[in-house]
């Protein structure tokens, strides 16, 4: 039972880590961020994001594949919409802990939002102290 119980937790976790990794992407990022506003055409996503069509299909392609965005057709036209609005408030908590680790480190008014996070003040792995 606890075996089966371990699979589970494991096949989620590289469920949940594949998920990351579509993520892993400013561009993707930025897709999810105008579907936030409802479904948009290709088009729309593209001016909105600034990249090329070809480049747009591949990253939607991609979150489509991982369950992430579904695309509809209405008409003529295609549209697409995220599948699931948890992962807006996924996203946005990630971002806001991002935004206060630059924050934190000085790093927003030297580089702005584009800049790699500055190192953990404190580490999460390091064992709790008993001192308080």
């Amino acid at each position: 039972m606890a075996e089966n119980l371990l699979e589970v937790d494991d096949r989620v976790y590289e469920l949940h880590a594949e998920v990351c990794r579509v993520l892993a992407n400013p561009v993707r990022l930025r897709i999810l961020d105008v579907l936030r506003g409802g479904a948009k055409s290709p088009a729309e996503l593209a001016d909105a994001i600034d990249v090329s069509k070809t480049n747009l299909s591949q990253h939607l392609r991609t979150m489509r594949v991982r369950g992430l965005v579904r695309r509809r057709r209405t008409g003529n036209s295609v549209v697409y919409t995220v599948t699931d609005a948890r992962l807006f408030d996924a996203c946005a908590t990630l971002r806001s802990l991002v935004r206060e680790q630059l924050r934190a480190g000085g790093e927003l008014a030297r580089r702005g939002f584009g800049s790699s996070p500055p190192a953990p003040t404190e580490r999460f792995d390091a064992p709790a102290s008993d001192e308080g």
